[in-house]
């Protein structure tokens, strides 16, 4: 999980925050540049361990 200390990335790749968003490649390896640097932090969760 990458920790966001405000909702600006989410805003710069028009991702509604709390959802689950399919993307392709090409935006999937530009959110990894973006978020590179960023904290990043391993929690259990998401939608698999809700099922």
């Amino acid at each position: 999980m990458t920790l966001l200390s405000d909702e600006s990335t989410l805003q710069e790749f028009g991702l509604p925050k709390g959802s689950m968003t399919l993307v392709d490649r090409e935006l999937s390896e530009k959110m990894q540049e973006k978020t590179n640097g960023f904290e990043k932090k391993i929690t259990t969760g998401g939608s698999v361990a809700n099922a």
